[in-house]
Formats: structure tokens, C-alpha cells, sequence
């Protein structure tokens, strides 16, 4: 029990994105710093007043300091974006291995063993035109067609993906990890726009899915990852066929109307096309000053809009029917789903 508290306490604080000090000064100091330190190493068990202040200080409630550790996720490597500081890092770390223990319990629950497979992971990449290769390959093996993609998260979910979307700064995107063999996990900031996040799962995806050369700089894995993205949202033949194979002009209108078919932004609709060879420099060069004239223009307001939806929803579903097939209870739904009973409580009416 120690030490599965000892942990617990370690990865509430750091979900918390709270130095020691600042833990114990939440709790007025009743405790310091090193006496937090020998909590979190399972040298002191803490009384039932102390606990409860652990609890309202972290958030969560007292039995999840008592929660056993099903799943080994020690492990789990996290790609870390460089403007991200160690506390961010930490934290959204914590966030998701908490996330993905919940979720393999409720599967687990259910008696459900999803498990993720790469079907391109034959496809060796050396150079862009693999990428186009495998793109193709991978919308035939899931059935997609040259489509456009109405809801890649749902999608990526059917796929054995497991999503999780967090709040976090700016400055962070997306992560992506695979545990095993047979999990996959994408991390995606919820507060970007939704074609950022379009754009964003299908890069990190890119980095569970593709196989690059061992050789590759970060650099160049980023290049073939945002490639990748592009590539999904709007294959190249797909392209050719909207805009055509070699182009000197393009309508701004022609190219709102393909951002708002397919799900892509202008920015990197343009990208893509220059590429692919398709527009010129010079055009390319034009349309980067008009969008770069002004913030608006920059976050494309005014020109064109996506209505899709982007959400993941196959936790909470899972979650519901465990407990309209009362496997699980009420309460342990809101644990699960980190919240409070009453405000679930209208969500678990019953027909």
C-alpha cells in the first residue's frame, strides 16, 4: 500500500505541475518539502487528516492515492517539444499515462482487447514518393478511398488508437507513443483550432506509423511527418484533380473551397501544392505575404471555414455502457472520468 501510494502521490503532483515546496505550501505548510520527498519514496504513510489534504491540495480524491497500478507505464517515451519547459513536460506526461490506465481499465471491464496494428509497416521510407506510396496504401487497408476525412479521431479510435485530448499551452501540439507492441497513443492539445488538430494527429501519427531511416535527423523526421499529415488530409492525385498538374495562377476562392471540402488549412494546402510542384515560387512567395499582412489573415479568419467535427468520444462511450451494464457504478464513473457525481448525474439516466 506504501508504495502504491507513494507513487500515486508523485504523479498527482507532477498532473499538478507542483514543485514539493509548492504542494506543501498549499497545504499551509503543515508538512515540508523533504517530509513530501520521503512520502513520494514510500519511507512515510501519511494519517487520514494528511491525506485528505493531499486530496484537496492534488484534486483527486483520497482513494486514488490507493489505486493499484494495472498497466507498467514507467516507459512510455513521449516525443517533447523543445519550448516546452520540464514541468509542462512532466505534467502532460502524468496526464496521459493516467488517461491511458483508465481507459485499458474500462476496457478491461468490458472484457475488450483492442489492439493497434501498423499496416504500412513493411513500407520502408527513403524518400517523399514513399510517403504518396504508403499514403495510398494505408487509406486502402482502412477503406477510406480518396475521400475526404470527416472525423479522423473517431476514425484513428476504430483504428485502436487511443486519443487523448488535453488543455494545455500553446506552445504544444500533439505527442505520440506506442507501449508494447499493441498500444498506440495520440496526445492532442484541445485549445488549437480544428484544422491544427487535423493536421497535428495525423503528424504524430506519422511518427508511430512511419518507418524512416535510422539515420534521419529530428529534422528531417518532422519534414516527413508534416509531409505525411498533408498527404492524408489530401492525397496528390487527389490534388492534381482540383487543381491541376502545373498551375502559374490560383484563385484564393479555389483554394478556400478545398480547405473547407477537405479539412485542410490554406497554409498548409499551399505547402503542399509547392511541394508537389504544382504552384510556383512566385506564387507561393505571394501567397505567404498576403497571409502573413496581418493576424487575421494568419489565423485565416475571413477566409473560409471547416465545419466539421473533431472529437474523441470512445472513452466516455465505453464508460456509459459499462455502466448501463451495471459492470460499473456511478461513482466510479465520475473517478474515472476525473469529475464529480453530480455533474454526471443527468448524463446517466437510463431508457
Amino acid at each position: 500500500m506504501e508504495n502504491i501510494f507513494a507513487r500515486r502521490l508523485k504523479s498527482a503532483r507532477l498532473m499538478a505541475g507542483l514543485s514539493m515546496q509548492k504542494l506543501s505550501d498549499l497545504i499551509d505548510k503543515k508538512i515540508s518539502k523533504q517530509s513530501i520527498s520521503k512520502y513520494e519514496k514510500g519511507a512515510m504513510k501519511p494519517d487520514s487528516e494528511l491525506l485528505i489534504k493531499f486530496s484537496k491540495a492534488l484534486k483527486v480524491k483520497p482513494d486514488y492515492f490507493f489505486r493499484p497500478f494495472e498497466i507498467k507505464l514507467e516507459k512510455v517515451d513521449f516525443r517533447k517539444k523543445c519550448s516546452l519547459s520540464q514541468k509542462e513536460i512532466k505534467s502532460i506526461n502524468e496526464k496521459s499515462k493516467d488517461f491511458l490506465e483508465r481507459y485499458i481499465e474500462i476496457e478491461q471491464h468490458l472484457g475488450i482487447n483492442q489492439k493497434f496494428k501498423n499496416p504500412i509497416g513493411k513500407i520502408q521510407i527513403n524518400k517523399l514518393d514513399d510517403i504518396e506510396h504508403a499514403v495510398l496504401e494505408l487509406r486502402k487497408e482502412w477503406k477510406l478511398g480518396l475521400n475526404p476525412l470527416s472525423n479522423i479521431f473517431e476514425m484513428l479510435e476504430n483504428k485502436g488508437f487511443k486519443i487523448f485530448e488535453i488543455k494545455a499551452s500553446k506552445s504544444f501540439d500533439g505527442l505520440s507513443s506506442i507501449i508494447g507492441d499493441t498500444l498506440a497513443m495520440l496526445v492532442i492539445n484541445e485549445i488549437t483550432d480544428i484544422l491544427r488538430r487535423r493536421f497535428t494527429i495525423l503528424h504524430e501519427l506519422g511518427h508511430i506509423l512511419l518507418q524512416l531511416p535510422k539515420d534521419c535527423s529530428k529534422k528531417e523526421i518532422e519534414h516527413y511527418c508534416n509531409y505525411f499529415a498533408g498527404s492524408f488530409l489530401i492525397p496528390k492525385q487527389v490534388l492534381i484533380s482540383e487543381l491541376g498538374i502545373k498551375r502559374n495562377k490560383v484563385i484564393l476562392k479555389e483554394l478556400i473551397e478545398i480547405k473547407e471540402y477537405y479539412g485542410i488549412s490554406l497554409q498548409a494546402l499551399v505547402y503542399r501544392a509547392r511541394e508537389l510542384n504544382i504552384i510556383s515560387e512566385q506564387s507561393t512567395k505571394r501567397f505567404w505575404r498576403f497571409i502573413k499582412s496581418s493576424p487575421e489573415k494568419q489565423k485565416e479568419i475571413g477566409l473560409g471555414e471547416y465545419k466539421g467535427k473533431e472529437k474523441s468520444q470512445r472513452f466516455n462511450q465505453l464508460l456509459y455502457r459499462a455502466y448501463a451494464e451495471q459492470i460499473i457504478s456511478q461513482s466510479r464513473v465520475a473517478e474515472l472520468l476525473n469529475t464529480t457525481l453530480p455533474l454526471i448525474k443527468q448524463n446517466l439516466q437510463s431508457i
